[in-house]
């Protein structure tokens, strides 16, 4: 405004509030330079502050009054502003605090529930940069949005356990590393504040397991191996081997086949530690139905429901039938099923144990020239069978998997 009056003022703390004079000292009262009218603060200004606080406070005053003004610290940084009359932080000091019965941020650390928060401020909450200190329980250091720990950030617990990663709505959720003093380590992803996703956990024994994780629980396909020697690679399920799975012992034993609950349970088989194998059924850690191979393929001994009984004894089984495409190359690109029902004028007919849809377990597979293979399959494939000719000839063995 044209003819606007300008001067000097300065403020003084009276019982009843602020009063404006145009005498004082720069270095005892805080002191106002700008426009001005009947003697207050009317129009652009600055007020600076005396002393070490040195805080300065730029913009339009009405009737001695702040209207839109900035609030700067002595290092230039802007902690907050009035925007229409009304105070907004933008940077400094709040704490949680009771308030009709729930907790809010305010800037009276008077009855404090704990929460300490220094740093960027938006509406009242932390947003942006800074850091939160809980007594006795942490120390958040990075991002925030509306109150909440959001974006990047370091919390350290009172036991000195440590996550530095991504955060979103105040839980660990993305990448991160969380780790502990006394050898526990988990760097992966997150989500609603849990092991959710990919990741490497590192066990306080040593061990390691590097796969699928689930609601804080190892789950899907992942490896665990153990300072022993002893190694797992498969699937989990609620922190279990669960599916299917291979484990291998430090002497060279091997179980493959089915899991429940962290035992062996279901169709699999064990490599023992003289190289004999013993396939079939198995029942919490236990053969159950199984037939044991040497390495030339000669049974050596079997198991029934538990028992063991003389290797000339028949083992029960459940036949079911499936059939195939024939010619054999096919099934070597994995470009055909099995299937329910066909012709075994066409195609190859299995009758046998059955697991998860493919031949898994004793069984003969018939194929239309009338040559067959007798013997015990896994996962769909021949394992330690004899195959004949379609006048009954035997034309080979296959232990192992492998044609001698």
């Amino acid at each position: 405004v044209i003819g606007q009056e300008t001067g000097v003022l300065y403020q003084f703390k009276t019982t009843s509030g602020y009063i404006w004079k145009t005498f004082g000292k720069g270095k005892v009262q805080p002191k106002y330079e700008g426009e001005v009218s009947n003697g207050t603060p009317n129009g652009f200004g600055v007020l600076s502050y005396p002393f070490t606080y040195g805080k300065s406070v730029v913009g339009e005053w009405k009737v001695g009054k702040e209207l839109n003004t900035e609030h700067y610290d002595n290092d230039g940084n802007l902690i907050g502003k009035w925007v229409n009359g009304k105070w907004e932080l933008t940077y400094g000091i709040l704490c949680r605090t009771l308030k009709d019965r729930k907790t809010v941020w305010s800037e009276k650390c008077n009855d404090v529930l704990g929460s300490k928060f220094v740093g960027d401020i938006e509406n009242m909450k932390p947003n942006g940069q800074g850091t939160v200190t809980l007594p006795n329980e942490y120390t958040f250091t990075g991002d925030f949005k509306d109150g909440k720990f959001h974006g990047q950030g370091t919390q350290i617990f009172s036991n000195r356990d440590k996550y530095v990663g991504e955060f979103k709505s105040g839980k660990k959720h993305g990448k991160g590393t969380l780790s502990s003093t006394n050898g526990f380590k988990y760097v992966g992803e997150f989500k609603r504040g849990k092991k959710h996703g990919q990741g490497t956990l590192d066990l306080l024994d040593g061990g390691k397991y590097v796969g699928k994780f689930k609601n804080d629980k190892k789950s899907g396909s992942g490896t665990l191996t153990s300072p022993g020697g002893f190694k797992y690679v498969g699937e989990f399920k609620n922190g279990s081997k669960n599916g299917k799975g291979t484990f291998t012992w430090p002497d060279d034993g091997k179980y493959k086949g089915e899991w429940k609950d962290g035992k062996f349970h279901g169709q699999g088989a064990f490599t023992f530690s003289d190289k004999n194998i013993g396939m079939g059924e198995f029942r919490e850690n236990k053969p159950w139905n199984i037939i044991t191979y040497d390495n030339e393929g000669n049974i050596t001994w079997k198991m029934m429901n538990g028992v063991r009984v003389n290797k000339s004894k028949l083992l029960k089984v459940k036949n079911e039938t499936l059939y195939r495409d024939t010619p054999f190359a096919k099934w070597v690109k994995g470009g055909k099923k099995w299937f329910r029902s066909g012709n075994k004028k066409t195609r190859a007919k299995y009758v046998g144990k059955i697991v998860n849809g493919v031949p898994n377990g004793l069984g003969t597979l018939t194929f239309p020239s009338g040559s067959k293979i007798v013997g015990n399959f896994w996962d769909g494939k021949s394992w330690f069978a004899t195959t004949y000719d379609k006048n009954g000839n035997i034309t080979h063995k296959i232990v192992n998997g492998k044609p001698l």
